[in-house]
């Protein structure tokens, strides 16, 4: 069990107002209606109106509610996102159960974590001597001011890394590929997240000042740069530990990598 709480709450009135208006003002029409839609029914859970709907638990603290908090950007709302008491999201709630499987038995490997989440810092006490942290612009990390574009470690390093949302922000996602397939072991594996619409063929660059520094918005072909990278590519789709009770998309997908 994870001990952390970092309390989300909805948003003020006054927050609400304030953020509308740059959307209105910014003819952001459609992120304005969506942000409307989510902190009004956000609030409204404060007054129990959605005691009638299914329970829902964060496995990572073990939270449970009949809502968690609604998220939404440019595109799309996204419901049931964040756990309203340690903020885990969708692919978190994932995660956990693929990273238990693959790190808790085997916790003699050595593992490397790209830009790591504090809400899984339970998941590897049992394995913090073999376990390392690192980043571009995170402080506290075994290795910091690494580019996962260019990085410094030596080839076939680690047996396992951790890769979730990073790889949107890069410049060059290619070189990040290769450089996460040359630090690995033969035989050793990468699980890697990534944000996209999987019901797009392809994937679409975009210019990252808009869009939350993220250079692309992944599609299906993502894959085949995965598999030109790497020996064998695996898609899993993390609904499949019991979606509706964790609040697991319906598409959340991770991709074990292996060299």
């Amino acid at each position: 069990m994870n001990l952390i709480n970092i309390k989300r709450k909805p948003h003020s009135i006054k927050k609400i107002i304030k953020k509308s208006f740059l959307f209105f003002i910014n003819d952001q029409w459609k992120s304005f209606v969506y942000y409307l839609i989510t902190e009004l029914l956000n609030n409204s859970s404060k007054f129990r109106i959605f005691n009638f709907l299914t329970i829902k638990i964060c496995p990572i603290c073990e939270y449970s509610s009949n809502s968690f908090y609604h998220l939404s950007n440019h595109r799309s709302i996204s419901w049931n996102s964040a756990c309203t008491n340690c903020d885990s999201r969708s692919r978190h709630r994932g995660l956990f159960f693929l990273y238990r499987k693959y790190i808790s038995n085997k916790p003699h490997k050595k593992v490397l974590h790209f830009a790591p989440e504090i809400i899984f810092s339970s998941l590897f006490i049992k394995t913090k001597k073999y376990y390392f942290t690192t980043d571009l612009f995170m402080k506290n990390v075994n290795y910091p001011k690494e580019d996962i574009q260019n990085l410094s470690f030596k080839d076939a390093t680690f047996d396992m890394i951790l890769c979730n949302h990073v790889l949107e922000h890069v410049k060059s996602d290619t070189k990040a590929f290769s450089e996460i397939s040359r630090i690995l072991k033969k035989k050793g594996i990468a699980i890697i997240t990534i944000p996209g619409n999987w019901r797009n063929k392809k994937t679409i660059s975009q210019n990252p000042i808009y869009h939350n520094g993220h250079y692309r918005h992944y599609g299906l072909d993502v894959e085949n740069l995965m598999k030109k990278k790497f020996k064998k590519v695996k898609k899993i789709n993390m609904y499949k530990y019991n979606g509706k009770l964790y609040a697991i998309k319906k598409l959340e997908f991770a991709y074990i990598c292996e060299k």
